[in-house]
């Protein structure tokens, strides 16, 4: 069974105006736009995937993305920011369903779109966590 979101995820969720106007979150999404076309760009036009691990780094970038575009009519009819979740062979397999679900439920409650792929890196040659990655 998975994990529901945690209570600061939730809190974040409840109020995307509030995370918005965070200087943290202000830091993320500019670095985002100097990455993703610089300031001649419009938000619309960087479509961008978001790895989403389900922890605290990942869902915080997410979530920061997610309130700076929360607002624009232009993301909801084509969403700029999809969240993307790899399931590899590296954790105990209810582990590693936990976190994507809680990937996919992050996603959910932002509206955004969602795509998760399984992967078996163990027996790879070379580095399994690099593999994984």
């Amino acid at each position: 069974m998975a994990s529901p979101l945690s209570s600061r995820v939730r809190s974040a969720l409840s109020n995307l105006e509030a995370v918005r106007s965070m200087p943290e979150a202000q830091r993320i999404v500019e670095h985002w736009r100097h990455l993703t076309g610089g300031s001649t760009e419009l938000d619309v036009n960087r479509r961008t995937l978001v790895a989403c691990s389900a922890g605290s780094d990942s869902s915080g970038l997410v979530i920061a993305l997610a309130a700076a575009l929360h607002l624009s009519r232009a993301h909801a009819e084509r969403p700029v920011i999809v969240v993307g979740h790899v399931q590899h062979d590296l954790r105990a397999e209810h582990l590693a369903a936990n976190d994507a679900q809680r990937s996919r439920d992050l996603a959910e409650n932002l509206g955004l779109p969602f795509i998760s792929r399984r992967i078996q890196s163990a027996a790879m040659a070379g580095n399994s966590e690099s593999n994984a990655r």
